[in-house]
Order: C-alpha cells, then sequence, then structure tokens
C-alpha cells in the first residue's frame, strides 16, 4: 500500500484529509494523477488493484479509476451460474405469486368484503416488499416501503378506473 501525501501536515483548505484512491494500472497514467492532485492540495493513495481500492474506499474523500481497471476485473459470465431457462422459470414463478395475492380474497369472499381484503392485503405485500428493498438501497425502511406502497396502489388505482371506464363491474 503507498500512499502519497502533499507534505502538509494539516488537512486541506475543504476539511478533508482522506486521500483520493487511484487505480490507474495503464503506463504512467497514476504517477501523472498523483502529480496533478498534489499540486491541487490533495492527499493520494495508488491502489494496485480492486481489491484494495475496495478496502479502501470507505476511508477516501473519492475515487479515481480507470475503465481498464473494470475490465481488468470483469466477471466471467461463466461464473455466476444459473441458465436463461431457470431465469425465466424463477420470474414466473414470482410474478404469479405476487399477481396470486390481490385475487387470493376473491377465492373466499365477494363483493366489497373482497376489495377491502385485497386492498389490506396488497398494502401489506406492497410495504413489505419495499421494506425488503431497503437491505440493497440502505435508504430508510418507511421511505422504501412507503414509496412501493405508492406506487403500487397508484397502479391498482388505474387499473380499476381502467376496468370502470370499460364497463367491467364487481359482482
Amino acid at each position: 500500500m503507498v500512499s502519497h501525501d502533499t507534505g502538509a501536515s494539516s488537512p486541506p483548505e475543504n476539511g478533508r484529509a482522506e486521500p483520493v484512491l487511484i487505480l490507474l494500472p495503464t503506463g504512467r497514467d497514476a504517477s501523472v494523477a498523483v502529480t496533478y492532485l498534489h499540486a491541487a492540495g490533495l492527499r493520494t493513495h495508488v491502489c494496485h488493484d480492486m481489491a484494495e481500492f475496495c478496502a479502501a474506499l470507505e476511508g477516501a474523500a473519492a475515487g479515481l479509476l480507470a475503465e481498464e481497471a473494470l475490465f481488468a476485473q470483469a466477471l466471467d459470465p461463466h461464473d455466476l451460474g444459473g441458465s436463461a431457462r431457470v431465469a425465466a422459470a424463477t420470474s414466473f414463478a414470482l410474478f404469479a405469486l405476487g399477481a396470486s395475492v390481490p385475487v387470493a380474497p376473491f377465492f373466499v369472499a365477494s363483493g366489497h368484503a373482497a376489495v377491502l381484503c385485497s386492498l389490506a392485503l396488497s398494502s401489506l405485500m406492497l410495504f413489505g416488499i419495499g421494506t425488503a428493498i431497503t437491505v440493497f438501497t440502505g435508504r430508510p425502511v418507511w421511505l422504501s416501503g412507503g414509496r412501493q406502497l405508492l406506487l403500487g396502489l397508484a397502479a391498482a388505482a388505474a387499473t380499476f378506473a381502467l376496468g370502470r371506464a370499460f364497463g367491467m363491474a364487481l359482482s
């Protein structure tokens, strides 16, 4: 791990003491970037591979990454596993499962009771899916859940309005 400082003992004027990470594996790109960043009063840290870059990223002010560094670390599609058939079957099964949620109450009830039960069950599931998404996004639970609920209810309202417009009715 090679760390290059500007030579100043105090943080730069912008208040950031963290270094700019550099992963530029071609030619003299890294040394040229270090020269220019030092001239701008910034600390730098030259990384030698993607693993080092990712490990140091949390404590960095910024990262400078060349496109060829991404291609050098590219994933081989064969390493990902699975197949198009499995992906299609999984997608179909999950779509069918999701579509069954608002329809399920109509198997045991009818009329307005079934509509209200469908609305409540669908709202609960939409909010639940929105909160599960926070595992990947890091956003607040109420924000992701509320967004998913709002978009799902808007789609349901549009579908209901189209059904009304074309003369479909619940019996």
